[in-house]
């Protein structure tokens, strides 16, 4: 076969327009750092960040709600603890009432620092996370305790707080109202029993027991919060490597190789400049050119 001119020119065009495109490729992985620019540069390598890809962003999920898990536990053991703080002060008024001899003006200032305390559980107990409320279960947009007179009453929100934190693994990270009310109902009844100076009665062992068994009631639950709180935190750490590890897997395969590349273009560019130099050579003009 008989290779023409026009042949060798159609060639030489090819050839060259194969390498700068190999060229600009390369040019485009330096400038985005990113080895994969289109599925059909790796298929396969294309389907596994695809893969990790999904996992990264459901573990970014997962993370999400062990965060919110650990933000809500962490201000529920806060308000536990001081909802016991609390009443261990009501416990002390209530034993000092109970076994020394006091005037009225002491009898009245107890019962009021005890009235007052009262108050301040409730507004414990009514703690909230931005617009959540933390011990009204599912319904958190209604405040759970309500302070009438000297009586406390409980909106009876039920239902648990779960945050999905891995495959099938939910952590509670409220407590139950349920868990406050004995505290409540305890502390009624020694306001109840102070009366007034005129009209004292007596703060009995009864009224203390019911306040101990309320304050271990209490106590069991922030163990339990406790608890939760680190299953969290535990998870927290888990899922930030996990996330860590799908990041790096991610990147080493779409990452691009910046010394590699350089070595490629400079490879390349000395292709490039060879083919012109053979084609220059191959592409002589002839009388034909010069009779045009």
């Amino acid at each position: 076969m008989r290779v023409t001119q026009s042949m060798l020119g159609s060639m030489l065009t090819a050839d060259l327009q194969g390498i700068q495109a190999q060229m600009l490729q390369v040019q485009q992985q330096m400038a985005s750092g990113r080895r994969i620019l289109r599925p059909s540069d790796d298929p396969v390598g294309t389907e596994n960040v695809l893969q990790w890809q999904n996992a990264l962003d459901q573990n970014t999920q997962f993370q999400n709600n062990a965060n919110d898990a650990t933000n809500w536990l962490q201000n529920t053991d806060s308000a536990l603890r001081s909802a016991v703080g609390l009443a261990q002060e009501v416990r002390n008024l209530a034993v000092s009432v109970s076994t020394a001899d006091l005037t009225s003006t002491e009898y009245t200032a107890i019962s009021k620092q005890v009235v007052a305390l009262q108050a301040s559980l409730v507004e414990v107990a009514n703690t909230k996370i931005g617009d959540h409320y933390l011990f009204n279960g599912d319904q958190t947009t209604t405040a759970p305790f309500t302070l009438t007179g000297s009586t406390v009453t409980f909106a009876g929100g039920s239902g648990n707080q779960l945050r999905e934190v891995g495959p099938g693994l939910s952590i509670q990270a409220n407590a139950s109202g349920t868990a406050l009310m004995p505290l409540f109902t305890a502390i009624t009844q020694i306001v109840a029993d102070l009366g007034t100076p005129a009209t004292a009665g007596n703060v009995t062992g009864a009224d203390l027991g019911a306040l101990d068994t309320a304050m271990g009631t209490l106590t069991d639950t922030g163990g339990q919060v406790g608890a939760n709180l680190q299953q969290a935190q535990h998870a927290q750490g888990l899922l930030t490597d996990l996330g860590q590890s799908l990041q790096t897997l991610s990147g080493g395969t779409l990452g691009n190789d910046m010394a590699q590349s350089v070595v490629r273009l400079q490879q390349l560019q000395v292709g490039y400049s060879s083919a012109l130099a053979v084609g220059a050579r191959l592409m002589q003009p002839t009388l034909a050119n010069f009779l045009k």
